[in-house]
């Protein structure tokens, strides 16, 4: 039977936000322990390679997205 562990003091807090945060969020601290090993740090590092140009795709998209909404947009001079 598996036990229940505590939460970290960043989930009881709310307040306490940042890049930080998110990292513990994603819950990547859990997955691949206090530090890296040298074969998790080779996989993150692949993935991140292999899907750059996807991700660079997207953020063009969406960029283009929301100037085309700006652009239309009254408020916006």
């Amino acid at each position: 039977m598996l036990r229940r562990m505590r939460p970290p003091h960043w989930r009881r807090n709310p307040r306490r936000r940042g890049s930080l945060h998110t990292l513990y969020e994603t819950g990547l601290r859990y997955i691949t322990g206090a530090a890296l090993s040298t074969m998790s740090s080779f996989l993150v590092l692949r993935g991140l390679k292999r899907t750059l140009a996807l991700r660079m795709e997207w953020h063009s998209t969406t960029a283009l997205a929301i100037a085309q909404v700006r652009d239309g947009h009254s408020a916006v001079g």
